[in-house]
């Protein structure tokens, strides 16, 4: 199966900087996503406790309020990716996160349904044991994107654990471009841009720093803190 690299809409000579938005409110999201915004955010995802406390609504209320950025729908599909898919399609989300550890064929139903509504599918590596091999699986299964995750109850558990641990293996074995994220401070954003990440996520709720000086930290490296994205 192919996949579309441009579906993805990522910034041309600079890293793409993805924010989570993981309220449990729309106002709070909209506020939060203002912030980000101003500070240079490219893609507002609407993260999984908003989905789970607000619904789909979620999604469509980023949409409307930030019609120049990519909105991501982080359902984390572990199953029934078709239907996650037409709901994330229907608010008009961008982009749609599945799990790489869910079975191949949810990933297949996932990039399917993704490419009959022209959206794109970011695979979340979190919980897989062999990163690297599980990321070029799903690779060819269709994915456009993977995500180097490492979760907040991980990180909680074992304060050493970061992604850049993981990100070189995976950044080896694919092609599709690779995201980085899980309590991500500027350093160790750029880091891992440095290593090969093309999109840096970073959490506006779980993170030790202020999410506005991870992005400033990453944009004013990369000579690009003059020209963030802004909303229309």
């Amino acid at each position: 199966m192919t996949y579309q690299k441009e579906i993805l809409q990522l910034q041309r000579g600079g890293p793409t900087i993805w924010v989570t938005i993981d309220t449990e409110t729309v106002p709070e999201a909209i506020e939060i996503g203002r912030v980000a915004v101003a500070a240079g955010a490219h893609w507002l995802e609407a993260g999984t406790p908003l989905i789970s406390s607000e619904g789909i609504k979620a999604v469509g209320a980023l949409v409307k309020a930030f019609r120049q950025s990519t909105i991501v729908a982080d359902f984390k599909t572990m199953d029934g990716g078709d239907l996650d898919v037409k709901m994330a399609a229907r608010a008009g989300a961008h982009v749609i996160t599945v799990m790489a550890a869910a079975e191949d064929a949810t990933i297949l139903k996932t990039v399917e349904s993704a490419q009959k509504h022209s959206i794109g599918v970011i695979a979340d590596i979190l919980a897989v044991k062999d990163k690297p091999k599980r990321s070029k699986e799903v690779e060819k299964l269709g994915a456009n994107g993977i995500f180097v995750h490492t979760g907040f109850d991980e990180r909680r558990l074992d304060p050493s654990r970061n992604p850049l641990l993981d990100l070189p293996g995976v950044l080896r074995s694919v092609q599709i471009p690779v995201a980085v994220g899980g309590g991500i401070t500027s350093e160790t954003a750029n880091k891992g841009i440095e290593m090969g990440a093309q999109l840096v996520v970073v959490s506006t709720t779980t993170g030790t720093t202020p999410f506005e000086s991870v992005i400033k930290g990453v944009l004013d490296r990369r000579g690009a803190g003059l020209s963030p994205a802004r909303e229309k």
